[in-house]
């Protein structure tokens, strides 16, 4: 039986988005696809963030309406969704937790673990984005092969 790597486990097909991306943009990327996280990348390519929804959530803020003011040079909010951050770069989380194709799902599962995350942006020695794993991807396997995933520890 071959051995399983994160290249074998892995999503190939990662949506990315570019550091100037607007949160609107990034909302509808995320919603339309039905993913839980983007890797943000350069212009040459290179993964240099994560954003997920807890990045976007956290940076959305909700204007309450409020009585008009008497003082005219007092700005009103609009009622509704705001942003605190108006850029994918702003918003995302940096640097990446990231690893390499070759690496083992203990490995991965371990990495997962210290960096407390839920996945790994899975990039090339250019670190340019070649796929994603997420827990659930390990869990599947490493439930079946109780294949060590810490010191003394089996998944």
């Amino acid at each position: 039986m071959q051995q399983q790597t994160v290249r074998t486990l892995m999503t190939n097909q990662v949506l990315t988005v570019p550091t100037g991306a607007t949160p609107a943009e990034v909302v509808a990327m995320l919603t339309a696809h039905d993913v839980s996280a983007l890797g943000v990348v350069d212009e040459f390519d290179v993964v240099i963030g994560v954003l997920t929804r807890t990045d976007v959530l956290a940076a959305l803020t909700w204007h309450e309406e409020r009585p008009r003011s008497r003082l005219p040079w007092r700005r009103r909010e609009r009622p509704g969704p705001g942003w605190s951050r108006t850029t994918a770069r702003e918003l995302m989380s940096a640097p990446p937790v990231t690893i390499e194709p070759g690496a083992t799902p203990a490995e991965a599962a371990e990495l997962m673990r210290t960096a407390g995350v839920n996945r790994l942006l899975v990039t090339d020695h250019r670190r340019r984005l070649v796929g994603i794993i997420a827990a659930a991807d390990l869990l599947r396997v490493l439930g079946r092969s109780g294949e060590p995933v810490a010191a003394g520890m089996r998944v």
